[in-house]
């Protein structure tokens, strides 16, 4: 009886364990790993106890975190590929970072402590395409050199604009008052000012 016994335990304790581990995973917080969260997010979902699901507040990016949460929330794609990473002080957004579905750098924002926008980088093949911010935007070719760059001010162009060509020489400069109103136009080939347009 002594040796059928042991066997016995030994394989009960295994299926406990197993459970336990499994009702972990399942039901365990979804921040507790990658595993955790494309569990939860791709496969139990429907499964969710009602007071879990309308904690995490699911949205069309994944499962988001609970109202006031604090501290960095990192969402996952199904193929085990890092989404998102944002950083969160009492339920406001203060930095985020999202990745591509093949693991490439897509988006950076970062907001103030009021929770607007300050700055919106967007990425192609990890390489920053588009920078946004308050009151400055630049534009880059996929070569690396700088396309644009625009000032605006109350959302409506400001001040200075600045085109260059691929190979990096000067293309043209626009210049706008404080109503975003077309001023003046100087046009450059090869570096060279050749024509400047006035408004009338």
């Amino acid at each position: 009886m002594k040796t059928l016994l042991n066997p016995l335990i030994i394989s009960a304790f295994i299926v406990i364990m197993l459970l336990g581990s499994l009702a972990q995973l399942m039901y365990g917080s979804s921040q507790s790993s990658k595993w955790h969260y494309i569990i939860q997010r791709y496969y139990m979902i429907v499964y969710l106890p009602r007071g879990m699901y309308i904690d995490l507040r699911v949205g069309l990016s994944g499962m988001l975190p609970p109202r006031n949460y604090s501290g960095t929330w990192i969402t996952w794609y199904k193929n085990g590929n890092l989404q998102s990473k944002v950083k969160i002080n009492k339920g406001e957004e203060m930095a985020n970072v999202w990745w591509n579905e093949d693991a490439t750098l897509y988006k950076k924002e970062y907001y103030d402590s009021k929770g607007y926008l300050q700055k919106r980088e967007h990425f192609k093949n990890n390489k920053l395409i588009e920078s946004i911010s308050n009151a400055l935007t630049i534009f880059w070719y996929e070569n690396g050199v700088k396309k644009s760059e625009e000032y605006y001010k109350d959302h409506k162009l400001y001040g200075l604009r600045i085109y260059w060509h691929k190979d990096g020489t000067l293309n043209k400069k626009e210049y706008y008052d404080s109503k975003g109103n077309f001023l003046k136009r100087m046009l450059f080939e090869k570096g060279q000012l050749v024509k400047t347009e006035v408004v009338e």
